[in-house]
């Protein structure tokens, strides 16, 4: 018998682990809560700071380009002939003011144009006389017809001819030997009708020669 398992201050030791003397509820550990004010604020700032860098290097291919252009130009620059040019705008020059002063020359052979075109296959003018310059243009006829109906019909087909403005009849007499009534028709034009111009015009009604421009016009059955 062991003399001191009796004793009350004796105590058995154990190399084994012990359960907690206080089996109380385990800690609750909590999340720190995310910061998005903070990811949000770190996202803006690397944008910018791309955005930054790529604006920057564009700049600096921009001024490379810049200045790439301006050496070619003033390469170019050095090889062009001023002399030359300076010839070629005074040759330029003539050629506008001679280009103009053709343009609007009045060519009197638009007169004749007009008369062939305008005029019925039975009427006939002995007399023809012009006034220009910087009126409207004039045309005074002294012309033939078999009738009076005639002469009407001539008076209302020239005034329907593009470049003319009016066109008016007088003195229209019966000559009682050959059965024929003579009169007399003024024609005025406008302004640009006998300019030379209206030849280079797309537009333009195309010249006809007068053995067949005669036909377009024919009075009306009696």
């Amino acid at each position: 018998m062991n003399p001191t398992s009796n004793t009350p201050n004796s105590f058995e030791t154990s190399f084994l682990p012990q359960q907690p003397v206080s089996r109380g509820a385990s800690p609750i550990h909590r999340k720190e809560p995310i910061a998005i004010g903070m990811i949000i604020a770190l996202v803006v700032f690397f944008i910018t700071l791309s955005a930054a860098g790529g604006i920057l290097l564009y700049k600096k291919n921009l001024e490379r380009r810049i200045a790439n252009e301006k050496g070619e130009l003033a390469s170019k620059e050095a090889g062009i002939d001023m002399v030359e040019i300076a010839k070629l705008e005074v040759v330029s020059r003539h050629l506008v003011a001679a280009e103009k002063i053709l343009y609007n020359h009045a060519a009197f052979s638009l007169v004749l144009d007009l008369l062939a075109q305008g005029t019925a296959v039975n009427i006939g003018y002995s007399q023809l006389s012009f006034t220009g310059g910087e009126q409207a243009p004039s045309i005074q006829l002294s012309g033939v017809a078999p009738s009076y109906s005639a002469v009407y019909f001539q008076g209302e087909a020239m005034r329907a001819r593009p470049y003319v403005a009016n066109s008016r009849i007088a003195s229209v007499a019966l000559d009682s030997r050959t059965g024929t009534v003579s009169f007399t028709m003024q024609v005025d034009l406008k302004q640009d009708a006998l300019r030379y111009g209206r030849y280079f015009e797309a537009n333009s009604a195309p010249v006809v020669p007068v053995s067949s421009a005669a036909e377009a016009v024919k009075p009306p059955a009696p």
